[in-house]
């Protein structure tokens, strides 16, 4: 049992690495310009891109930095499978809720225009399922 709970820390690490380090290399520094604007170590910013192996301090610093200053997107960060979501601005959330407003109203523009060819005739009737003897 302990086995599997490490490998699952040992996963979120590596993935919490990858996207700490996708970030940083968005917003353009290197290790040591960020380390510097953060006000850490060059080998700490390193060790969170390698394994995250850091302290709870040192990522909750790091992550709260990435958020405020680049805007990053928490449920892109944490999410196991975050191919649905943008890293920035929370637009994923936004997208999702326009997307399905959308959605909604073209479904209900398709499905006037279906009746109002039907009541005019200009569309067949859709045939019943049920056959009648």
């Amino acid at each position: 049992m302990k086995k599997k709970k490490d490998s699952e820390v040992v996963k979120w690490k590596s993935q919490f690495a990858k996207r700490f380090e996708l970030i940083r290399e968005a917003s353009g520094m290197s290790q040591v310009e960020m380390a510097d604007t953060i006000g850490m170590s060059q080998n700490l910013v390193y060790r969170s891109e390698k394994d995250c192996d850091i302290s709870l301090n040192s990522f909750l610093l790091l992550f709260v930095h990435y958020m405020k200053n680049y805007k990053m997107n928490p449920e892109w960060f944490f999410a196991e499978d975050n191919s649905g979501y943008t890293p920035y601005e929370m637009e994923s959330r936004k997208t999702k809720r326009v997307s399905s407003a959308v959605e909604r109203r073209r479904n209900k523009i398709i499905l006037d225009m279906f009746n109002m060819l039907q009541r005019d005739g200009l569309m067949p009737q859709a045939e019943s399922n049920t056959t009648q003897e």
